[in-house]
């Protein structure tokens, strides 16, 4: 798979459009992933006027839930311990209760997928990744929620 060219301006530091007038804003997924392989599919994959919101960790993934412009939230579970993954999407559910969440399990477990469904995540998957299913699966949530 090609890299678009837009991929470095995709992902930005989630204060890069702070001043945009309101409504006028690009949808933004919001990636919470320390898995750096798994950023680049998901930068590549984004659909065109998308922009990536990357974050290493659930605090900063936690605090960009209060920006006006997140319309998808991905989460890679390698980036969050056991114990805030509950916290982490109880604050998706709290701040942005309409937005889909995908969840991404580092390993499968019925324990894992539990949680994540208890948490309202609308998709469940876990590593290895299939790119193709996964662009896939991506691409229908951004047709839907842009």
């Amino acid at each position: 798979m090609q890299a678009s060219p837009n991929y470095t301006m995709k992902l930005r530091n989630p204060t890069t459009r702070a001043n945009a007038l309101p409504g006028t804003e690009s949808p933004a997924l919001l990636l919470v992933s320390i898995d750096d392989s798994f950023a680049e599919l998901v930068g590549r994959i984004a659909a065109p006027g998308w922009l990536v919101d990357r974050h290493h960790n659930p605090s900063s993934g936690a605090r960009a839930l209060s920006r006006n412009d997140v319309r998808l939230v991905v989460f890679d579970d390698q980036a969050i311990a056991e114990s805030e993954r509950g916290w982490l999407l109880a604050q998706v559910r709290k701040h942005k209760p309409g937005v889909p969440l995908l969840y991404i399990a580092s390993d499968h477990n019925h324990e894992t997928e539990k949680i994540a469904r208890r948490g309202g995540a609308s998709y469940y998957t876990s590593k290895p990744i299939h790119d193709q299913h996964w662009t896939n699966v991506l691409i229908s949530f951004m047709r839907l929620h842009g």
